[in-house]
């Protein structure tokens, strides 16, 4: 005799299974190794995605870098051009004023080696003192915090009163 699904005959087990519900695993082990199965294919799965990411991250720093490059040799070569093209001027024009070429090309490189050695000490003065103040307000700045509930003048007082 078949029994009906709404008959009272059906099986405890059928009547405590909600709609959408699963039946316990046979084998409780193999269900929780095939989820690990899951988790670790997923987990490979991400770390892949990761690592193209990360690839592709490098090859774009890569071309921007080598477009750079380019940007900065082609305006080196127009800067190197145009420097030389201006010397050549000058040299032409104290040629006309001195009279002999020799006496033009030596004026331009002289005056070359004077501008570049004043700009070069300037550049360098700069740095220097740019760092120096940098120094002297990184270590105002330390002497001014407080610690251990006084600043570094008071524990200096302090040790002189004493020591």
């Amino acid at each position: 005799m078949a029994s009906e699904p709404n008959s009272p005959e059906t099986s405890e087990d059928e009547a405590a299974k909600q709609p959408g519900e699963r039946s316990p695993p046979a084998d409780p082990l193999a269900a929780m190794r095939q989820h690990i199965a899951e988790v670790v294919d997923y987990f490979l799965c991400y770390l892949s995605a990761r690592i193209d990411s990360l690839k592709f991250a490098i090859k774009r720093r890569i071309f921007i870098a080598c477009w750079i490059a380019v940007a900065v040799l082609a305006a080196a070569g127009a800067i190197i051009t145009g420097v030389v093209l201006l010397c050549q001027g000058i040299c032409d024009g104290l040629t006309q004023w001195f009279g002999h070429r020799w006496a033009g090309e030596l004026a331009t490189g002289a005056l070359l080696l004077v501008v570049v050695a004043v700009g070069g000490s300037l550049a360098v003065e700069h740095l220097i003192r740019r760092s120096y103040l940098k120094s002297v307000a990184k270590y105002e700045a330390m002497r001014k915090r407080e610690r251990f509930g006084r600043d570094a003048a008071e524990q200096s007082d302090d040790g002189d009163r004493n020591g």
